[in-house]
């Protein structure tokens, strides 16, 4: 269950932040206008470091859903994330370099708000399961088995909207 703590976090999304001196911003990104940007963070992650075929990075949800960008201060794109317009969020990526410094949870906090202001009484996600307790964190449950996703272990996670924002 999400805390009052987060609660207020989800409620109170910054576009900008810092982690040891350095800023970063998150700022809604579009298929067409950002999709070199979303894509050198989903291939990198995705396709050279975890393997996953490039033919499956890229499906049609892509186009119609809400994206997210997270860069650094010097303009270049560190994060990615995607809601669907049925409330699924997907493809959270994070460069290796910039793990452990929040921006997850930046990533996360504003796809949340997205889908809460869209009214999704249920958002869902598939975690590769080496993530599952970050998002426990945020008040997902899992749901099911674990299945296989392009090679990788995934669970499902629900997240059950019971405030309105």
């Amino acid at each position: 269950m999400i805390t009052k703590n987060q609660s207020k976090s989800v409620a109170r999304v910054a576009n900008r932040f810092n982690w040891e001196n350095e800023q970063f911003s998150v700022k809604a990104a579009s298929w067409s206008d950002d999709v070199g940007e979303i894509m050198k963070v989903r291939m990198s992650v995705f396709v050279k470091e975890q393997k996953v075929p490039a033919e499956l990075e890229v499906d049609h949800i892509d186009p119609q859903a809400y994206h997210v960008i997270v860069h650094n201060e010097r303009g270049l794109p560190v994060a990615t994330g995607r809601l669907s317009s049925d409330g699924v969020i997907g493809r959270m990526a994070v460069l290796k370099p910039y793990r452990g410094r929040n921006i997850g949870h930046h990533v996360l906090l504003h796809l949340m708000r997205k889908a809460i202001n869209k009214n999704h009484r249920i958002i869902e996600l598939s975690a590769q399961t080496h993530a599952i307790g970050f998002y426990e964190k945020y008040g997902f449950s899992t749901v099911g088995r674990i299945f296989d996703d392009a090679g990788i272990p995934h669970q499902k996670m629900i997240y059950i909207n019971k405030r309105t924002y």
